[in-house]
């Protein structure tokens, strides 16, 4: 198969939805010859952060001379950016390759009454290419949850658990606690853990579950112990970085490596669609949930833009909009494009403030019509929109 066969082979598997358990993803590694032991990971889980935090440490152990792989998602404009070694994407035809020798697992799997889901080919594909590509680590970023995600099925350097809030519960549960104990999945016996900032509730959860795996259990404080400028705003990176510079203190100390020229890496790092500058008027953010509005709101403090807004009917788009009404000179309301029914209208948003607000068909339009400053947000497939409209795919593409 080419690269466009194979992306359509892989999207076609989103037929199967979400399947959260481990036994696919195990049976898949097992039938495509996957040995997970072959890669020292580092496994994140959490609600927001996941990918800023990933962004920072394979940068850092960049810095500190080894080869990185960087498994993360979803993906802004091509499938190709949540396979990245040193930063760099997936090129086509290794896509191509490692999907095509994917399939026989795939369909012998289909034949057992058991296809792989989407998620589940991907993290086969990402472990395929960072054991042929020989890393040192692999930054490995959760899909969703962590206990049952796909993500879970190997045994990692360092558990990382960013933060917890409401979102996906659905699938997570419907309080702290339980989102937390499936966060608390990724923790493994004796294996280090890490957890950021997050409420008491959910962090005893966290603590309980490390004591009860033996396993080595430390909380990042709210700023870093290094003062070093960042490139990536608002005070939820700080926080971000004081969680991934516990990780790398404690790596440091296990290989052996200098952590101060490590983490002076971060002044480098570049995380597309998360709280970013595009250009002189524009802003993006994929935060969908709450906390991700209120840390959006804090970061661009003093700030009075447009607001282009879209969100899926199952995020908390009531809870979102006071945040950004605190920066919003306007909103204006957008579709997400090809999904229809399970987004909110431009109606059911416009009811929900008090902030003026006006639609538009999509977002280049939206942003076109702005005057002044603006900012695309409320879904990663609104930045997506946004990106392919007004940046250089290859800045997403290599970071």
């Amino acid at each position: 198969m080419n690269f466009r066969e194979s992306a359509e082979y892989i999207d076609r598997t989103g037929m199967f939805g979400i399947k959260l358990g481990l036994e696919q993803t195990e049976r898949l590694f097992e039938l495509g010859g996957l040995d997970s032991k072959k890669v020292r990971f580092i496994h994140i889980a959490g609600t927001n952060g996941k990918g800023s935090v990933g962004a920072m440490l394979q940068q850092m152990l960049r810095t500190a001379g080894y080869k990185v792989g960087f498994y993360t998602s979803p993906h802004l404009i091509s499938v190709r950016e949540r396979f990245r070694v040193n930063g760099r994407a997936i090129t086509e035809e290794r896509f191509a390759e490692l999907a095509t020798r994917l399939v026989p697992a795939a369909e012998r799997m289909k034949l057992e009454g058991a296809g792989p889901t989407y998620f589940e080919l991907t993290t086969a594909l990402a472990l395929a290419f960072f054991i042929d590509e020989k890393v040192d680590f692999a930054v490995w970023e959760t899909g969703m949850g962590g206990r049952l995600d796909a993500t879970n099925a190997v045994t990692p350097e360092a558990a990382v658990i960013t933060n917890i809030a409401m979102d996906h519960m659905q699938y997570l549960g419907d309080t702290l606690a339980k989102i937390a104990g499936e966060k608390a999945g990724i923790i493994k016996p004796r294996v280090p853990v890490f957890a950021g900032t997050m409420p008491k509730g959910a962090l005893e959860v966290i603590r309980r579950k490390a004591a009860e795996l033996d396993a080595p259990f430390e909380q990042s404080g709210s700023a870093p112990c290094h003062n070093i400028e960042l490139p990536l705003t608002g005070a939820m990176q700080k926080r971000n970085f004081a969680l991934a510079e516990k990780v790398m203190e404690y790596l440091a100390g296990k290989f052996g490596f200098d952590i101060e020229s490590a983490l002076d890496g971060v002044k480098h790092v570049t995380w597309p669609g998360r709280i970013q500058q595009v250009n002189a008027k524009l802003w993006v953010d994929g935060g969908h949930n709450p906390d991700g509005a209120q840390a959006l709101a804090e970061a661009l403090n003093g700030r009075k833009l447009s607001v282009v807004f879209g969100a899926f009917r199952d995020k908390d788009a009531a809870r979102e909009l006071p945040f950004l009404e605190k920066i919003a000179a306007e909103f204006v309301f957008v579709p997400i494009s090809g999904h229809g029914r399970a987004c909110y209208s431009c109606d059911d948003l416009a009811a929900l403030t008090t902030v003026p607000s006006r639609p538009a068909a999509d977002v280049k339009s939206a942003v076109d019509s702005c005057r002044g400053e603006t900012l695309v947000t409320g879904s990663l497939y609104l930045v997506a929109e946004a990106l392919e409209n007004f940046y250089d795919a290859d800045k997403v593409l290599n970071i």
